[in-house]
C-alpha cells in the first residue's frame, strides 16, 4: 500500500474540514472515520510511532508508552536512558514506588524496575490492556478488555477479579476504601477493596473513567453525557455536549470539571452542572485538560496543544504539531510534557509554548486505527484511487502526482449512499509500507 502526502485543502461535509498542516491522507481519513463512527477507539489502535496516553514523572525521569511495543524512560532534557519492548502497543505507564507498572495490547500488565527497565513479572489478562493502573495500599488495580476489574498484589499475584460485561477501558481510582471504574457494558461501578460490589449505575452508552470531587463523582460516558453522582451511585445530574465523550479521566479545579468531547469543544462544568466556559477546537478533543497554575492545558485532533485561562476559556497559546495530540499533558516545573501522535514526545514552555526539546519514538510512521462501526450505526469510508498514469514506482519515489487522482467519501446511513465529499488533490508518495 502507498501512503501519500497532500498538498491541498478539501471540505468535507461530514463535519469538519480537512487540515491540509497534516500533509497526510491517510491521518485526515482516519479522523473522518473516527468522527462518525460512536464506538470507543481506543483498543482498535495499531503499530506505529504515535504515543496516545499521558507520561509519568517520578523523580527527574519521564516514563511513557508507545504504540511502537517500548516502554521508554527520558532524562528531562529529552536523552534516553532506557527503553523496554513489550509484545505489542503499550500505551499506558503508572509508577509508584520505584516500579513502572505497563499495560500493553499483549494482554499483559508489566511491573518494571523504574531505575533500569529491567522486567519484574507480567502478569497475563485475557484482553488488550488500555486501563491506567492504579496503586493504592499494597494492590494494582486495573481493567481489561476482557471485561474485568483486576487487583493483584505488588508481587504480581491475582487477589481478585471483578467480570463485567464489557470492556474496561477506564482508570479506576479509589476513595475512602472504594474503588470506582466505568465499563463498556454501560454501567458505573463501586467495588469494595475485596472486589465485593457495592452498588453500579446504569448509563446510556460506555462509561469511561471518572474524578472524585468534594465527595462528588464525575465521569464521562460514550452517550455524549459527562454524568454526576453521589458515592452511593445516585444521579445527581447530567451535562449534554455535541458528541461522545472521551473514556479519559476528567480534569477538575476548585467546583469545576474540565474535559473535552468529540464536537471538538473543551467544557468548564461546575459542580452544578451549569456551563462555565466552551472554548472551540478544529477537531475533536478526545482528553481532558491539566490544570496548572490557573492555566489548563489540553490537545485537541487538529494537531495542537492549546493553553487556556483556567477561569474564562481564553486562548493563550498553542503549539502546532503534525498530527493529532490524544495524549493528557503533564506540567512539572517550567514546562509541559505531551506526546503526539506524530511520533514524538515533546518538552515545551508552560508559558509561552516554546518547543523546548522533542524526542522521537521507534518508528517514524504513525500508528493506524482499525475503525469499528456498531452494528446499524453510520459510517463513513473514505478511499484514494490514483489513475493508471498517476501509478508510482519504487524508483520514481517522491514525484510530484499534481492533479492526479481523486478523493471522495460516501456517508452510509440506513442503507442510502449519499455522495457528500470530493475534490481534486494533489499527492507525493511517501513512502512503501
Amino acid at each position: 500500500m502507498n501512503r501519500y502526502v497532500s498538498d491541498g485543502n478539501v471540505r468535507s461535509d461530514v463535519g469538519f474540514t480537512l487540515d491540509d498542516s497534516f500533509g497526510d491522507l491517510e491521518v485526515e481519513t482516519m479522523l473522518i472515520e473516527v468522527k462518525q463512527s460512536s464506538e470507543n477507539q481506543a483498543f482498535n489502535v495499531g503499530v506505529g510511532g504515535s504515543i496516545y496516553r499521558a507520561c509519568e514523572i517520578w523523580g527527574d525521569r519521564i516514563y511513557f508508552g508507545c504504540c511502537d511495543m517500548n516502554v521508554y524512560c527520558i532524562s528531562m532534557e529529552g536523552r534516553l536512558i532506557w527503553s523496554f519492548k513489550t509484545g505489542h502497543n503499550t500505551p499506558i505507564v503508572s509508577l509508584d514506588n520505584g516500579v513502572a507498572y505497563a499495560g500493553s495490547f499483549d494482554n499483559c500488565l508489566y511491573a518494571i524496575e523504574a531505575s533500569g527497565g529491567r522486567l519484574l513479572w507480567k502478569f497475563p489478562t485475557g484482553g488488550k490492556i488500555i486501563s491506567k493502573p492504579l496503586i493504592d495500599n499494597g494492590a494494582v488495580y486495573f481493567g481489561s478488555e476482557d471485561g474485568n476489574l483486576y487487583a493483584l498484589s505488588l508481587k504480581g499475584r491475582l487477589l481478585w477479579a471483578f467480570k463485567t460485561s464489557g470492556p474496561v477501558a477506564s482508570d479506576p481510582i479509589v476513595s475512602s476504601g472504594r474503588i470506582y471504574f466505568g465499563s463498556g457494558d454501560s454501567s458505573f461501578y463501586a467495588l469494595d477493596t475485596g472486589g465485593r460490589l457495592l452498588w453500579k449505575f446504569r448509563a446510556g452508552d460506555a462509561a469511561g473513567s471518572a474524578v472524585m470531587l468534594k465527595g462528588d463523582i464525575y465521569f464521562a460516558c460514550n452517550d455524549h453525557n459527562l454524568y454526576s453522582l453521589t458515592a452511593e451511585g445516585r444521579l445527581r445530574w447530567k451535562f449534554a455536549t455535541g458528541d461522545c465523550l472521551p473514556m479519559m479521566t476528567p480534569g477538575s479545579s476548585g467546583d469545576n470539571i474540565m474535559f473535552g468531547s468529540r464536537d471538538n469543544n473543551v467544557y468548564s462544568v461546575d459542580a452544578r452542572g451549569r456551563m462555565s466556559w466552551r472554548f472551540t477546537t478544529n477537531n475533536m478533543v478526545i482528553n481532558s485538560p491539566r490544570v496548572h497554575d490557573g492555566v489548563a492545558y489540553v490537545g485537541s485532533c487538529d494537531g495542537r496543544l492549546y493553553a487556556l485561562d483556567e477561569r474564562s476559556g481564553k486562548l493563550l497559546w498553542s503549539f502546532a504539531t503534525r498530527a493529532p495530540i490524544v495524549a493528557r499533558p503533564v506540567v512539572k516545573g517550567g514546562a509541559v510534557y505531551v506526546g503526539g501522535w506524530d511520533c514524538n514526545f515533546y518538552a515545551l514552555d508552560k508559558d509561552s509554548g516554546r518547543l523546548l526539546w522533542k524526542f522521537p519514538t521507534s518508528l517514524s510512521y504513525m500508528a493506524p486505527v482499525d475503525v469499528k462501526y456498531a452494528k446499524g450505526k453510520d459510517r463513513v469510508e473514505f478511499t484514494w484511487r490514483p489513475p493508471e498514469e498517476a501509478k508510482v514506482d519504487k524508483k520514481e519515489e517522491g514525484r510530484d502526482l499534481s492533479g492526479y487522482g481523486e478523493f471522495s467519501g460516501t456517508y452510509i446511513r440506513k442503507e442510502k449512499s449519499d455522495y457528500v465529499a470530493s475534490g481534486k488533490r494533489s499527492y507525493i508518495k511517501k513512502r512503501e509500507f
